[in-house]
């Protein structure tokens, strides 16, 4: 959950992760929803598959909401056709709650994927680096990791490093940790 003028007009807005659970009982709710701080009222609601995870506002270059999704498998569909079998990236307008893109990566067991916002270049420019792994349920039951890089403007990547097998991507996490232009990316 964060707080941000999403729309430029010197209002706040709350948004929100839903999740109802791993279960996810007949009308148990996973997605995003964007409200007022002012007035409380629901702006927009976006149910999907997974549970959201890693929502970022990318205010800069088009400014998305972006969010991963955490997947335990278990049969439920978004209402935009996102099942939590599969890992993605989505995109919406923050204004609508229209969805831009979603990027699909992979699906099979236990599927997540994360987003982070670094600054590559050192030159202010927001890049969007998109985290993926399938897993299984027990220590030690690895699927594949991979690290993504996308068009703020599309689902397609950029470019794409996948880590392999044994080698899941949870997260990332950035910083300039080398004093030099350009943040560095820790997964």
């Amino acid at each position: 959950m964060f707080a941000a003028d999403l729309n430029g007009d010197g209002q706040v807005e709350i948004v929100s992760q839903l999740g109802s659970g791993y279960g996810v009982a007949s009308g148990g709710l996973r997605g995003l929803e964007v409200t007022s701080y002012a007035t409380g009222q629901r702006k927009w609601r976006s149910l999907i598959g997974p549970f959201p995870n890693g929502v970022r506002w990318a205010n800069a270059g088009g400014g998305n909401l972006l969010a991963g999704g955490w997947g335990p498998a278990n049969g439920h569909w978004g209402a935009d056709g996102t099942s939590d079998a599969a890992n993605y990236t989505w995109s919406y307008a923050p204004v609508t709650g229209l969805t831009s893109w979603i990027r699909s990566y992979t699906s099979g067991g236990f599927v997540d994927s994360g987003i982070c916002l670094p600054d590559l270049n050192g030159d202010g420019t927001r890049t969007i680096l998109a985290t993926t792994t399938e897993h299984g349920w027990s220590l030690g039951d690895y699927g594949y990791g991979g690290i993504h890089l996308l068009n703020s403007n599309s689902d397609a990547d950029v470019t794409a490093l996948n880590l392999g097998h044994y080698l899941d991507v949870w997260n990332a996490a950035f910083g300039d940790l080398d004093g030099v232009a350009g943040d560095e990316v820790v997964v």
